[in-house]
Parts: C-alpha cells; structure tokens; sequence
C-alpha cells in the first residue's frame, strides 16, 4: 500500500512539478535544488534510487534504473529558465510602474 501510494505520488509529481512555477515563483529554490541534485548524482534520480534501495523497484519499474530521462531534464530545464525571466519581468514591471506613477 505505502509503495503504491510512493510510487504514484512520485509519478505525478513528475508531470506537475515543472508547470507550478506558473501558480508560484517561490519553486525557482526548489528548481535549481532538484536540478543541482541530478548534476551531482550523473543524472540521475536520488528519490528514485531511495525507492529501489527501499522497495526494490522504483517507479518506472523493477531494476535499477534511476537516470532521468534528457526530455524530462530539458523541461525542467525550461520550467527553470521561464521561471527565472517570469521573476524578472514580474519585477521589471513593477519598477517601471513604479516610476510611471512617480511620472503621471
């Protein structure tokens, strides 16, 4: 029970983490965090090696299979940079309204 509900949740996590940087930009820590861990571990997955060390098998099935896919690297990759120019232009903006309204 407790490995079905493990696996499932790290399987959705999977698909919805790189999109909540358009709900939040307070993820970008969590980003970097996440990307900096597969940079350390030669690309691969430390929850996913937790898992197989625990259980076994991992999410993606039985064997010891921990690398994280490149499509999946690139999108977060992506997620990360959108992320970091949504910050900038967020307080790009702000300053320049700022000023707009000092000028108006």
């Amino acid at each position: 029970m407790l490995r079905s509900l493990w696996f499932l949740t790290h399987g959705s996590l999977v698909y919805i983490v790189p999109s909540l940087w358009v709900i939040s930009s307070r993820v970008l820590p969590f980003y970097l965090m996440i990307i900096l861990s597969w940079q350390m571990n030669d690309d691969n997955c430390i929850i996913s090696e937790l898992e197989y060390n625990l259980f076994g098998e991992n999410f993606k099935g039985t064997g010891p299979n921990c690398r994280v896919p490149s499509k999946q690297r690139y999108i977060m990759y992506g997620s990360t940079l959108l992320c970091i120019v949504s910050i900038t232009y967020n307080n790009f903006s702000g300053v320049v309204g700022y000023f707009a309204d000092k000028l108006l």
